[in-house]
């Protein structure tokens, strides 16, 4: 975890909620706290990017806006968020909170010192996914790059306290793309070249950098006597800025790299994100496709172990007062089917008393006076399963043969499957809850995902006023009613699997994205194919681009 002095927090008190007392606790910890009193004001402070984690402090969590809450959860890649309320059992359905897992959700009575203990976890498991980015200057000139290299780096990193970014330097376009080569994943993010080199130009360098990092952003130094060159390059996509050389105002020079950082950043970060709602949407339709206990219980525990990458998954009920394994999948030696063990003094037993997961690396992060019965392999994550007030059993996960420990990512995502899993579990006998719960998830994502872009967001909102309005006028009710608001919630749905770029695009889209565009209402259809009870919204999301519709 960062030093105490290097934590950035955001405490929000909405409404007439108490939270001096975590303020001060946070305070003695050393970690640096801005107090907002308003939505507003707490989302145009977070944008600035400084900040690890934001506290919302509301006494009346029903009465929060839906349209300012999405934009707050769509921060939930790259912040820890964490939520007090009066009583955290009753806001699971609340509508802003529907994007909040039961873990992030807390009472505002709660000791300050078992919340800050909370924060420090939810800030260590932050930090083994931290953001790393790599700026790449290029300059045959060594008296300039050296100058770059002494004012560039502490302003990038004053910025954005919450990534680790490094810096390469060369004065070879040769060299330059050697070291590219070399920078694993999506770390490259900023580029930036001189114009005029010995053996290759700028433009020609970036260009092929972008062959093999289309994303990374690309800027150009040129004298007077190339910004046709330059004017070119940005025209065909080459590069996204460029600046006359010598650099003048080196005040708008820095700005303009934080600015493309970012955007880098939220192109990355963005991806992520996709990738994981897919994931929960993948879970929601395996789960709905189970009918029976059993066959839900196999499928989670299949599910996990397929996307955690772990040794072993293990789904354990609560049951008279004892713990019965009902589902493994993987390899638990010391964990068979049909095991049963006393809930006393058990680290599944504290996972449902307490409410929230344990992330442990080793069995020095377990909870004081927890220890391990029985052999099980590190690194672990135990999810609690709560259906209302009603504590169900645990998911287990444990163990990866490279020993890489569970990032924050991959917690968010257990909480969700553990949530979705309890629905399933407590709530067999109620159908039409569960299925009610599915819509709302899945519309609730797909905002969330709209909440991050200025074009669309509220668009689903509008849309389903709208459609239930005119299917209200048209004398639909009932089931009809419902499968076109259904249908409506979820129309765009398919749009979480169209590049991101293409849906930010600014300006008219040329045919291949318009293409790639069109196939968000196949898409959509596919998601939602095999949940039976939206086979008739199905047929609207599939055809609600359809000519003459």
């Amino acid at each position: 975890m960062r030093r105490h002095q290097d934590i950035q927090t955001v405490v929000a008190r909405i409404g007439r909620a108490d939270c001096d007392r975590l303020v001060a606790a946070m305070h003695a910890e050393g970690w640096n706290v801005e107090t907002v009193e308003s939505l507003e004001h707490l989302l145009a402070t977070i944008d600035t990017g400084r900040h690890h984690a934001v506290v919302l402090a509301c006494d009346e969590p029903d009465r929060l806006p839906k349209g300012p809450m999405r934009s707050l959860m769509s921060f939930q890649g790259s912040l820890s968020l964490f939520f007090l309320v009066p009583d955290p059992s009753s806001v699971l359905g609340c509508p802003s909170l529907i994007g909040a897992t039961s873990d992030q959700i807390h009472p505002l009575g709660a000791p300050p010192t078992e919340l800050v203990a909370l924060l420090k976890n939810e800030l260590r498991s932050a930090a083994i996914q931290q953001p790393q980015y790599a700026f790449l200057c290029v300059d045959d000139d060594p008296e300039f790059l050296q100058s770059i290299e002494q004012f560039l780096p502490p302003r990038i990193e004053e910025a954005f306290p919450r990534f680790a970014v490094d810096f390469e330097f060369s004065t070879c376009p040769y060299e330059a793309l050697e070291i590219a080569g070399q920078i694993d994943g999506d770390r490259l993010a900023v580029v930036v070249s001189d114009q005029v080199m010995p053996g290759m130009k700028g433009v020609e360098l970036l260009t092929r950098i972008k062959h093999t990092r289309p994303h990374c952003q690309r800027v150009l130094l040129t004298g007077h006597a190339g910004l046709d060159a330059a004017i070119q390059a940005i025209n065909e996509g080459a590069l996204d800025k460029y600046f006359s050389k010598p650099i003048e105002q080196s005040a708008d020079f820095v700005t303009t790299l934080r600015r493309l950082l970012r955007e880098y950043h939220l192109k990355v970060s963005g991806d992520a994100l996709r990738h994981r709602l897919m994931a929960q949407f993948e879970f929601i339709r395996v789960v709905s496709a189970a009918h029976s206990l059993a066959n839900v219980l196999s499928a989670a525990a299949a599910f996990v172990h397929e996307q955690m990458d772990a040794t072993g998954v293990a789904v354990i009920l609560l049951e008279d007062d004892e713990f019965h394994v009902r589902a493994v999948e993987g390899d638990i030696p010391s964990v068979p089917v049909g095991l049963v063990f006393a809930a006393q003094g058990s680290l599944s037993s504290w996972v449902l008393q307490h409410r929230r997961p344990v992330v442990a690396q080793s069995e020095a992060d377990l909870p004081p006076g927890v220890q391990l019965a029985r052999a099980v392999p590190m690194p672990q994550i135990i999810v609690p399963l709560i259906w209302g007030q009603s504590p169900l059993g645990v998911i287990g996960v444990a163990g990866r043969d490279d020993g890489r420990p569970f990032a924050r990512d991959e917690r968010m995502l257990m909480s969700f499957i553990a949530d979705a899993a309890a629905v399933t579990i407590g709530g067999l006998k109620d159908r039409e809850a569960i299925e009610q719960h599915y819509v709302n998830t899945m519309a609730s994502l797909m905002e969330t995902v709209e909440a991050k872009d200025n074009y669309t967001r509220g668009h689903t909102d509008r849309v389903m006023e709208l459609a239930v309005r005119l299917a209200t006028m048209a004398g639909l009710k009932g089931s009809q009613l419902t499968e076109v608001a259904r249908a409506a919630a979820l129309h765009d749905i398919g749009k979480i699997a169209v590049p991101e770029w293409v849906i930010d695009k600014p300006g008219r889209l040329d045919a291949e994205e318009s293409a790639l565009m069109r196939l968000h209402c196949e898409r959509g259809a596919r998601i939602v194919r095999h949940l039976a009870f939206l086979d008739g919204a199905r047929r609207i999301i599939l055809s609600h681009h359809a000519e003459g519709r």
